[in-house]
């Protein structure tokens, strides 16, 4: 909740920021190693889609995984910039925070209705 009302009444872009220097590419890869997402997600496919462990089967779901990756981060990635442009309008950009909030509030319901 606390995470959903700073999302909601985060200031634009520029307002206070302080400049931070981004990771470059290898360093960015390099993060991955200690990413626990990535190892979760590499232990579940493996064992899911490639349960014998034969050496063929577990290349044959990392490369999946690899390309299918790559191509959602490319998209992912130039879906950003694309909404960069259209969120420099600041109603847009309050819109959007306050229906990201909502959803992020939104996912909770399932952990909640079970009793999570």
């Amino acid at each position: 909740m606390w995470l959903s009302w700073k999302i909601a009444n985060a200031s634009p872009p520029g307002v206070g920021d302080t400049v931070g220097k981004p990771l470059s590419f290898f360093q960015a890869a390099a993060f991955q190693w200690v990413n626990p997402k990535v190892w979760a997600t590499g232990l579940s496919a493996t064992s899911l889609f490639a349960p014998e462990r034969v050496l063929v089967s577990v290349f044959v779901v990392a490369s999946a995984f690899a390309i299918i990756g790559f191509a959602a981060n490319i998209v992912w990635a130039w879906m950003g910039t694309v909404l960069q442009h259209w969120l420099m309008a600041g109603r847009r950009l309050c819109l959007f925070n306050i229906a990201m909030a909502v959803l992020l509030i939104g996912s909770l319901y399932p952990a909640l209705r079970h009793g999570g």
